[in-house]
């Protein structure tokens, strides 16, 4: 069934785990008082550190040709616009609604690859896209939030950029660089650019607490270090589609820890969801039949 890429979804179900722990740090962050710029500025900075020493115990090398700069730098903004989009928007609506809004970037890819690269579009990768779908909307099913316009749009920006970036990892030559380097240069262009807008450190908000720091090293290691790193893999792997449909798993596990870090309710409604986007999953790893082209 596999053939040889099964580490692949591996690492697309471990990348997408990591990154829906984005709510759970972040929320603990502006509980606190902390803005995303900051949050943001200092999650890129100590990830790009994690993963440079990293590299150093690796002997990787940080050298990259002329000819991938272009594209690397394409990379670094689309991370830092997606994480910004991403964390605006939980912060004026639901994370639950705004997790079930992000996940529309698997079509989003889905479309672009049809349109612009003229792939092939499976049936088997179809149903796992409307089974996601349902099943994420049903996890974050919920009538008492209140749904913000602005939080639409910054949620809608965040998917389209993180289309770009994933099937950016594929379709240039990008895929001749290491997933390393290529993460640990885009981290630090992200980091750069709100060190920037945080008017070159002189709004940003330090650190003054132990738990600050440690939901920050949290941000750091799970949501950017781990996801993104194994995101690429994935990429490389299985390709640009099933990597996005796996990432259905980024809501539930916001849900998963809501029911068992913060008590909240547990509904037939959630577990028909969670069943759907196991469906969604098994789907896109099974192999293809027909194609829709």
């Amino acid at each position: 069934m596999f053939k040889g890429r099964f580490p692949g979804y591996v690492c697309a179900v471990v990348a997408a785990i990591s990154y829906g722990l984005n709510p759970f740090f972040g929320l603990h962050l502006y509980a606190d008082g902390y803005r995303p710029f900051s949050v943001l500025f200092f999650r890129f900075l100590v990830a790009g550190v994690m993963l440079g020493l990293v590299m150093v115990l690796r002997r990787r090398n940080f050298a990259v040709q002329k000819k991938y700069i272009p594209f690397i730098v394409f990379e670094g903004i689309m991370l830092f616009l997606t994480c910004l989009f991403w964390f605006l928007s939980f912060e004026i609506m639901s994370s639950g609604i705004a997790a079930t809004l992000l996940y529309t970037y698997p079509a989003m890819i889905a479309v672009i690859l049809a349109l612009f690269f003229h792939e092939k579009i499976t049936l088997n990768v179809v149903a796992g896209i409307l089974l996601a779908f349902a099943g994420v909307a049903c996890v974050c099913k919920g009538g008492r939030n209140v749904i913000s316009i602005l939080g639409i749009v910054y949620v809608t920006l965040s998917a389209l950029t993180y289309s770009f970036y994933i099937i950016a990892v594929k379709k240039t030559n990008l895929r001749e660089v290491p997933s390393e380097t290529l993460t640990f240069y885009a981290m630090v262009i992200a980091a750069a650019l709100m060190f920037g807008i945080l008017k070159c450190g002189k709004e940003v908000q330090w650190l003054n607490s132990w738990s600050a720091a440690g939901n920050i090293l949290g941000l750091a290691f799970f949501t950017s270090l781990i996801s993104f790193l194994l995101l690429a893999v994935a990429v490389k792997i299985i390709g640009e589609t099933k990597s996005a449909v796996i990432g259905a798993l980024e809501p539930i596990t916001a849900v998963v820890i809501g029911v068992f870090a913060f008590g909240e309710p547990m509904s037939w409604t959630i577990l028909t969801g969670i069943c759907l986007v196991l469906a969604a999953v098994g789907c896109v790893v099974v192999k293809p039949r027909s194609t829709l082209r």
